[in-house]
């Protein structure tokens, strides 16, 4: 997935500033993750941060 799809999507929705799109790359699976504000941690399956 495309990180400027990503970051369009949520500004569309009206989420950009509580939600962020970021690189996120890991081996078999997509380099783009939603992220929560820092306070909540991210929402990436990837636990290597």
């Amino acid at each position: 997935m495309n990180l400027a799809l990503c970051e369009g999507l949520l500004k569309g929705l009206g989420r950009d500033g509580t939600v962020a799109a970021v690189l996120d790359p890991r081996p078999g699976e997509c380099c783009v993750a939603f992220r929560s504000p820092p306070e909540q941690g991210p929402v990436s399956k990837n636990k290597t941060q």
